[in-house]
């Protein structure tokens, strides 16, 4: 089947979406579409008058989450031979990794391929828009009134043509003929136009085995086993979404080995990133780097997140910390040399 005939960019289903809400009225939480032309003729003044007295020039910026820290702990994002794992237990924030990640993959002019095994696309789409243009995700979600809100969707919509990102394509369950396999995502991968360049898997636990193994840990296995086959057959990168379970190291420390349901994730990644909460100081997620190929292995870098916003700051939290400009400014010049430097100092994030 032509699974891309399915398919849909995000932000262009989004944008039609965003276009009907705004020619629309709020009447407590429902909408009421606007008819009559006369209506629709003083919304539209009415908002260009709005817009011309309103300050854009902060709208979209570009390094809010862009990560240099991570970015040179892991060598960056290997273009083609990238396998890496996301791993954290429930609400931690596995899915918004993800699309961070996804995000500056399409900023940087990747087709990303992006497969939602529970999420709608829209539900999807919102998050990513909220990143991208760091557009209040619980006001669009929700549909509440707020006009400047409104006005910087619709900035971030119309200004997309000039951006020359890549192309966002978000894929379900529903949108899969069959079972929701590896074997689906790859036809996908390989059909699709334009060509994908970057697939995002949200999450293991999503996907079935088409080898109809018994026990959960030989599922799990398998489809790791055929993500990591189709990394090295189409030479693109793959960053999953994997749950830990709920043991712990005596001393309090993380591994591959507390990923869910099988120790062959851990094996086949070539990149891992543990994610935890830290409980005493908010919304601060600590990124413990358990494995990376290329470096930066039991490093933990932590961050100050909005999930509402979408952004993703980096907080140094002493004068020793290892990471500086010097060290920064070495990477580059590490990286401009490099036979693959994957994504490097352009940011992971």
């Amino acid at each position: 089947p032509k699974y891309h005939d399915l398919i849909v960019p995000v932000y262009m289903r989004i944008a039609m979406h965003a276009e009907e809400v705004l020619t629309t009225n709020y009447r407590d939480t429902t909408f009421t579409a606007v008819l009559q032309t006369e209506e629709e003729e003083a919304a539209e003044a009415a908002e260009q008058e709005l817009l011309d007295g309103y300050d854009v020039s902060n709208f979209n910026e570009d390094d809010d989450f862009e990560d240099y820290q991570l970015d040179e702990m892991i060598g960056g994002i290997d273009v083609e031979n990238e396998n890496m794992v996301i791993a954290a237990r429930t609400g931690i924030g596995k899915t918004w990794m993800l699309l961070i990640i996804a995000a500056a993959a399409v900023r940087q002019g990747r087709n990303v391929l992006f497969y939602s095994g529970e999420m709608t696309a829209d539900k999807v789409g919102y998050r990513y828009d909220t990143i991208m243009g760091n557009i209040d995700n619980r006001t669009i979600t929700r549909g509440l009134r707020d006009t400047d809100v409104e006005l910087k969707y619709k900035h971030y919509f119309d200004d997309l043509p000039n951006k020359g990102w890549g192309n966002f394509f978000v894929i379900t369950p529903n949108d899969i003929t069959g079972a929701p396999t590896v074997d689906a995502l790859e036809s996908l991968v390989e059909t699709m136009t334009p060509k994908i360049d970057f697939l995002c898997i949200d999450q293991y636990s999503r996907l079935e085995d088409t080898s109809h193994a018994k026990a959960a840990h030989e599922k799990v296995a398998n489809i790791s086993k055929a993500i990591k086959n189709l990394q090295v057959k189409h030479r693109i990168p793959v960053i999953s979404v994997a749950q830990m379970n709920r043991t712990k190291n005596e001393d309090g420390s993380q591994d591959s080995s507390q990923i869910g349901l099988s120790d062959r994730i851990g094996q086949d990644a070539t990149a891992i990133l543990m994610l935890s909460r830290d409980g005493d100081m908010g919304e601060v997620i600590k990124v413990n780097i358990t494995k990376s190929r290329d470096g930066g292995d039991n490093r933990i870098l932590t961050y100050n997140v909005n999930f509402n916003t979408g952004t993703f700051n980096y907080i140094q939290e002493n004068d020793s910390d290892d990471y500086n400009e010097l060290d920064r400014q070495n990477a580059e010049i590490n990286n401009k040399y490099a036979v693959n430097p994957g994504f490097g100092n352009a940011g992971v994030f």
